[in-house]
């Protein structure tokens, strides 16, 4: 009997140690995980560990189809962390952020900690749409607008990526606009003429005494003027609702903002 029972503890024992060499595949330290991380110098895909297309700040837009109401914002940065903020800030003012998450990234998946999420991002700029798997719930996240205004660019500069989208042609506050307002109160008559060559004129005293072009750069929220002189230039942001322009000087420095009706 004392024989049986030594031979079965044996068996019992051996098998227990046994299991515990096996690798825990959802270990992201093991070197056998299946999971590929494009930036392993291991990885057959590895180019300069900089492998990172979900990069940038992301907007929740729709959880499983149905719009999101909730403010969520995911933010990949180049250092492969995770941020999230949950709640939307003020005017003028950039999402608080909370801790971060490390993650590793392919075309197809990120991983963080023991947790694989399948994503997709379709389109481009600011059309662009993330769709990302948890389980059985699929969000999806459109590129985050900050509310802290910034000049963006000339978006008809050959070196800029909406280039190729609008062939040097993106302009559309391109007409005759009529001022209304200035900071809220009604303004004197004053005509911008906008044209398609890029240049902006003015006229203080009617709406046939044009004073000389001078050429400016577009993009969606804002317009830069060439210089009135040597020294001085002036950056506006811009905002267009149906025949309504609202026109405010950010550089050099912010100003009340103007009101223009379309003219022609």
């Amino acid at each position: 009997m004392k024989k049986i029972l030594y031979l079965l503890l044996t068996a019992f024992t051996l098998t227990a140690c046994g299991g515990g060499d096996d690798p825990d595949p959802t270990d992201p330290t093991d070197p056998t995980s299946k999971f590929d991380n494009w930036n392993d110098p291991a990885s057959s895909h590895y180019t300069d560990g900089k492998y990172n297309t979900l990069k940038g700040e992301w907007q929740l837009t729709q959880r499983n189809g149905a719009n999101a109401s909730d403010f969520l914002v995911y933010k990949f940065d180049s250092n492969f962390k995770l941020w999230e903020a949950t709640t939307e800030p003020a005017e003028e003012k950039d999402p608080t952020y909370g801790t971060s998450k490390t993650y590793i990234t392919n075309d197809k998946e990120y991983k963080i900690a023991n947790t694989v999420y399948q994503y997709a991002i379709a389109g481009t700029l600011e059309s662009a749409r993330l769709t990302i798997k948890d389980g059985n719930t699929t969000l999806t996240f459109k590129p985050y607008e900050s509310k802290v205004w910034s000049w963006k660019g000339d978006w008809n500069s050959k070196t800029d990526p909406h280039y190729a989208t609008y062939n040097g042609k993106y302009n559309p506050i391109k007409g005759t606009w009529k001022m209304t307002y200035v900071g809220g109160v009604p303004a004197d008559t004053e005509y911008y003429r906008f044209n398609d060559d890029f240049t902006v004129e003015r006229s203080p005293n009617g709406e046939n005494r044009f004073e000389s072009k001078r050429k400016y750069w577009i993009n969606d929220t804002g317009v830069k003027e060439d210089a009135f002189n040597i020294h001085l230039s002036y950056t506006y942001s811009y905002k267009i609702e149906g025949n309504v322009l609202y026109y405010r000087t950010m550089l050099p420095k912010p100003s009340s903002g103007m009101t223009f009706v379309r003219y022609k």
